[in-house]
C-alpha cells in the first residue's frame, strides 16, 4: 500500500540545490520582456470538414467569373488569385471522399492545361485521406 507521503511516481524529493534561473542571460530576457499588446497568441486555424472543397469551388466559380468578364474587358481584376494561392499552399489531408475526388480532379484539370503547383498539393491531399481512411478502416 502507498504511504502517504508518496505519489504514484515514488518518494517526494527534496531540493537539494537552489535555483538560479538560466545560466543563458539571453533567455531570462526574452522571457521577462515587457509587451504592450493584450491579444491572445496567434494560433493556427483548424482545417475543418468541406474546407478543401469550399476552397476549390471558390477558385473554380472565381476562374470561370474572370474568365467570362474577361472576354469583354481585357483588364478585368484577378479575382481568382486569392483562392489559387490558397490551393497552392494546401498541406492538408481530404477530409471525406468528396474532397479527395474533386482534389484529384482539380490536379487532372490543371495537369490537362500545363503545369502548376496545385497538382502536387492535391494529390497528396487525396493520398492522405486515402492512407487516413485505410486506417480508420483497419482499427474500426
Amino acid at each position: 500500500m502507498m504511504n502517504i507521503t508518496q505519489n504514484a511516481k515514488g518518494p517526494a524529493r527534496i531540493a537539494v540545490l537552489p535555483s538560479h534561473g538560466s545560466s543563458i542571460p539571453q533567455k531570462d530576457i526574452e522571457m521577462n520582456e515587457a509587451t504592450n499588446t493584450t491579444a491572445p497568441a496567434a494560433t493556427p486555424v483548424p482545417v475543418k470538414e468541406w474546407d478543401l472543397l469550399k476552397t476549390i469551388y471558390t477558385y473554380k466559380g472565381e476562374w470561370n467569373s474572370y474568365l467570362a468578364r474577361s472576354l469583354d474587358d481585357k483588364d478585368t481584376p484577378h479575382t481568382y488569385e486569392e483562392s489559387l494561392t490558397a490551393l497552392e499552399n494546401w498541406s492538408e489531408p481530404a477530409f471525406n471522399f468528396c474532397e479527395a475526388e474533386a482534389a484529384l480532379l482539380l490536379a487532372l484539370e490543371f495537369y490537362e492545361a500545363g503545369d502548376s503547383e496545385v497538382i502536387p498539393n492535391m494529390i497528396k491531399a487525396a493520398k492522405d485521406w486515402m492512407r487516413n481512411d485505410a486506417q480508420r478502416r483497419a482499427y474500426a
